[in-house]
């Protein structure tokens, strides 16, 4: 039994090897000729213009200059301005709610509460602001 055991190890062994150094001999009955394993479709990419013009709107809305950047430059600047770190306020303390709520007419107070849920909820998220422009 150990003979055996012993045998299949060292087949298992010298199949590994082949199929490790690219020999033909194991490589191809498996994965074939030419290898299906490394040859993929080649995925469809964008029109290079296309590509470059929706960059160049979306640099626009972000408010970065796009005026004689390559498609990579651009998307390296969009890419930046999307990673900065962003400042989002903790909005009021439960103390300064309660007088400001005191202060203000029930439907100011309704409004300045909706307001605080919304603050709160931002907490922790990634937000991207886009102005509309003029």
């Amino acid at each position: 039994m150990k003979t055996i055991l012993s045998l299949l190890l060292v087949l298992s062994l010298a199949v590994n090897v082949g199929f490790l150094s690219g020999c033909a001999e194991f490589h191809d009955p498996v994965y074939g000729n030419p290898c299906r394993r490394s040859v993929r479709e080649p995925s469809p990419a964008p029109a290079g213009d296309d590509a470059k013009a929706r960059l160049e709107e979306i640099a626009d809305l972000l408010g970065i200059p796009a005026g004689g950047k390559s498609a990579s430059d651009l998307a390296s600047d969009i890419r930046y301005a999307l990673d900065r770190e962003t400042f989002v306020p903790s909005g009021l303390t439960g103390s300064e709610l309660a007088r400001a709520k005191n202060q203000l007419s029930s439907e100011q107070a309704r409004k300045i509460e909706e307001i605080q849920k919304f603050v709160d909820s931002l907490q922790g998220k990634r937000i991207v602001v886009v102005g509309a422009g003029d």
